[in-house]
């Protein structure tokens, strides 16, 4: 893969109940092994590791818009997160996410590079 991970990425994220359905989307940028986001309720940050074209991350989010729901649904303000994926090339990754505390409720997710970081 040519494009460094480390960069600006829209995220996508599945919806629980339609498994070939969007519900939501934000942005990360992935910079020095950790992750920082958010979308129109949400912040999330953590962590990052990349090996060849196998992705993994580990985050916290946090909901700031009271009137917002996770995409797991109504399990918590503040929710900690496994995310598995793989390259599929240099602009896309795609995979599946669970929350710790509920690892069989998944959903999927694919990230798409936007912009290189100053």
């Amino acid at each position: 893969m040519g494009k460094s991970i480390e960069a600006l990425w829209t995220a996508r994220f599945g919806d629980i109940n339609q498994p070939n359905a969007w519900l939501n989307g934000g942005v990360v940028v992935f910079e020095s092994g950790n992750m920082y986001g958010g979308d129109g309720g949400t912040y999330y940050i953590g962590s990052f590791k990349v090996s060849e074209d196998q992705f993994e991350a580990a985050f916290k989010t946090v909901i700031y818009d009271p009137r917002y729901e996770s995409v797991f649904g109504n399990i918590g303000s503040e929710v900690e997160i496994k995310a598995k994926g793989k390259r599929a090339s240099d602009d896309l990754i795609v995979g599946e996410m669970y929350a710790i505390k509920f690892p069989d409720l998944k959903v999927s997710f694919d990230l798409t590079y936007r912009a290189t970081l100053p």
